[in-house]
């Protein structure tokens, strides 16, 4: 039972976590990448090639995540 809550409470974070960040990164998204289709990693790449000119926030959260790895995590 322990387990199933504690699993629970981090994907609940996980998903907070994505909100938060698209919340952090959205004028840089708009600015740099809207015109790059979703899917496959390739908005992160997108702002990841943007990374020196990303507001402090979006540029920190976005510093650790692998694009090639977006698609696997909700599969």
């Amino acid at each position: 039972m322990a387990v199933a809550t504690l699993a629970a409470v981090l994907i609940a974070g996980q998903a907070q976590a994505g909100t938060d960040l698209k919340q952090v990164c959205a004028a840089d998204y708009f600015k740099f990448c809207s015109d790059v289709t979703p899917g496959g990693g390739r908005i992160i790449a997108c702002l990841k090639s943007h990374e020196k000119e990303l507001q402090p926030a979006c540029a920190a959260g976005i510093r650790d995540i692998d694009p090639a790895k977006v698609g696997e995590q909700k599969r």
